[in-house]
């Protein structure tokens, strides 16, 4: 009884004094925005009454101060657990997924999502992530979908035969998720998003570098073309909106109006959380992609539902984000990031081309 007495003065307290007067007293309650955020600085409130015999849990509430430690210090019969979940960026469902279980604490997968392991070899690991319901996408800040990530430690090395199994790997990946066979004469549209003037950025135009287009051979050079290849390639580099003063989305989607692809492949540079997620891990996508949300920089989402065709995206973490003492984030580069993006866009390109021009 005492507990629950205890229970009607806190939400009495909460409801009659601390809602009203948030604005006031609290800066802010924080809402879990809809962006590459895994989420925003919390702290989780549960408690436990003192009982011997009961251990059971619960959230209460989320606020980004210690306000209220101080209120229940004069309910005695309360003890706390606070989990602070800190602020990160990362454009990676896998790190989102891990960042959230271990801050909860969960041993059992998160509802709403499956997670597929593949052992590909002792170089390679395949992970698939399915996001699979609306609470799933309120907790990865993900839309529904499948994200695939490829990750090895020799990425990087430029080892042929490691390159090999990561191109072929791509490769199948990027076949299951387009199906050329549905029609005749079918065609991608592959984007470079990115700025090629910064090297962090640059993945998207260098993979276009090195993509074996043939779009203008079907049309005007058919005799040129092998008898094996049926998929048209076609590419485009869009530049950012500080270089065109248009956004990359009204580019892409009049492009797709004029020319008609039945797909399209969008490359970008990521972010993570982790600085060896960089030069070791290709995400995979189906649902398409917000640039520059990994960076807090977020446009308009190129995705199925703005162009009315699939979207795969592929991207690599080029930058990772540090706290800093002054409250900020900072996203940092490795010193051999022109190595990194001239390596793995190669490895990208190839991966493509295998895919629907062999």
């Amino acid at each position: 009884m005492e507990d629950i007495k205890n229970l009607t003065i806190f939400f009495i307290f909460f409801a009659v004094l601390i809602i009203p007067c948030s604005s006031f007293f609290i800066p802010s309650i924080i809402p879990i925005e809809s962006s590459s955020y895994c989420t925003q600085l919390h702290l989780y409130y549960n408690f436990t009454p003192k009982t011997p015999n009961n251990q059971s849990k619960s959230i209460i509430f989320l606020t980004d101060i210690d306000f209220f430690r101080i209120f229940f210090a004069f309910l005695g019969n309360i003890s706390f657990e606070v989990k602070v979940m800190e602020k990160i960026r990362t454009d990676l469902a896998l790190e989102n997924r891990e960042f959230y279980k271990n801050a909860m604490n969960l041993e059992d997968e998160i509802p709403g999502i499956e997670t597929i392991s593949d052992n590909f070899d002792k170089d390679l690991n395949v992970t698939t992530v399915k996001v699979l319901n609306k609470d799933a996408v309120n907790i990865l800040n993900k839309p529904i979908g499948d994200y695939i990530t490829i990750e090895s430690e020799y990425m990087n090395d430029e080892v042929l035969s490691i390159d090999e199994k990561i191109i072929n790997k791509l490769a199948t990946i990027l076949k299951s998720l387009i199906n050329t066979t549905e029609k005749l004469n079918y065609s991608i549209l592959v984007v470079g998003l990115g700025n090629s003037d910064v090297t962090p950025d640059a993945l998207g135009p260098k993979v276009i570098d090195n993509l074996a287009i043939n779009r203008h051979l079907f049309k005007y050079h058919p005799e040129l073309l092998d008898h094996s290849v049926k998929v048209a390639i076609s590419a485009i580099v869009p530049g950012v909106l500080g270089t065109t003063g248009i956004d990359t989305c009204e580019i892409i989607k009049g492009i797709v109006e004029k020319t008609s692809p039945d797909a399209v492949i969008v490359v970008d540079a990521l972010a993570a959380k982790e600085m060896h997620r960089i030069s070791h891990t290709i995400q995979i996508t189906n649902t398409g992609i917000i640039p520059g949300s990994g960076v807090q920089n977020s446009r308009n989402a190129i995705n199925k539902d703005v162009l009315g065709i699939p979207v795969i995206a592929i991207g690599v973490p080029t930058v990772a984000g540090i706290p800093s003492m002054i409250n900020e984030n900072f996203m940092v580069t490795p010193n051999t990031i022109d190595d990194i993006i001239t390596n793995l866009s190669r490895l990208i390109a190839e991966g493509i081309n295998r895919a629907f021009c062999e």
